[in-house]
């Protein structure tokens, strides 16, 4: 069951396989899981690569690519990435929170392949808005940098955005995570577009908006989450996490009493390396 202002959807008994029932390889391969079901995931659906197959990752954060080319290999391996904010409610159904619902994909070297080509042929006239990109890797990334400033600072402060920016300093907060996001994209070879910082800036910054991250809606139901995609990127400037931490802990102390909640004491940034 989907509930979405874009159509609702009810598919009683939705085709499914068992991976030891795959009889061929699959031409395509659409992975949406959350990070920590990854290994999972890819037993499953082992069976289905071929030489031809194309996998199409739509996780959040980076790991999983090095993940699945360790696996797979590169050569089938696509970029991709989808904007969508939806939740599952007390009974299970699929909720679409607002108007977003798009899904990019391409080749990780740039440029539009035939097999990129074609799977954009299948998904036109689909109920949601797809783009085959000929630059992919940066979409990624640039998704990246709005994901892990919004849920480090909704995660932090256990608050929407709204209520952050209203808060003593709560703008700088947010400001400043958006900062160092941007630099770990730009170490990384992906140097966010002047577009992108400017809608994200917007967005999270808005007076009054409920936007958090998915991420706080699963620890606030005790939920697992995916916290290793917001600290899995070691490509960063030498001073990234001494400055991000300091970025946090200048301005936490006015934040517990501003937003009415407890905070924990924070010693290290979300997305600090594993060294």
């Amino acid at each position: 069951m989907i509930r979405s202002g874009k159509g609702d959807a009810n598919v009683p008994s939705p085709r499914t396989i068992l991976a030891e029932s795959i009889a061929e390889p699959f031409d395509l391969i659409l992975l949406g899981c959350k990070a920590y079901d990854l290994d999972g995931a890819i037993a499953a659906f082992a069976p289905a690569v071929g030489p031809a197959t194309a996998i199409l990752p739509v996780l959040n954060g980076m790991r999983h690519l090095e993940v699945l080319d360790a696996r797979f290999g590169r050569a089938r391996v696509l970029a991709g990435q989808c904007i969508i904010a939806a939740t599952l409610d007390e009974r299970g159904a699929i909720i679409h929170m607002n108007e977003n619902h798009s899904l990019t994909f391409g080749e990780r070297d740039k440029g539009l392949s035939e097999r990129v080509q074609a799977i954009a042929a299948v998904m036109a006239g689909a109920r949601f808005e797809p783009r085959a990109s000929d630059n992919a890797m940066q979409d990624m990334w640039e998704k990246w940098v709005v994901l892990a400033t919004l849920a480090g600072s909704t995660c932090l402060m256990r608050a929407a955005v709204g209520d952050i920016v209203a808060a003593p300093a709560g703008s700088d907060v947010v400001a400043r995570m958006l900062e160092d996001c941007v630099a770990i994209a730009t170490a990384n070879g992906h140097a966010p577009r002047a577009d992108l910082i400017e809608r994200a800036v917007a967005a999270l910054s808005e007076p009054g908006s409920a936007l958090t991250a998915s991420m706080l809606r699963d620890i606030e139901r005790g939920a697992e989450i995916e916290a290793d995609t917001a600290r899995e990127d070691r490509r960063m400037p030498p001073s990234m996490p001494q400055a991000a931490c300091e970025s946090i802990c200048t301005m936490l102390p006015e934040m517990p009493s501003a937003l009415g909640v407890k905070m924990p004491m924070v010693t290290m940034p979300m997305w600090a390396t594993d060294e």
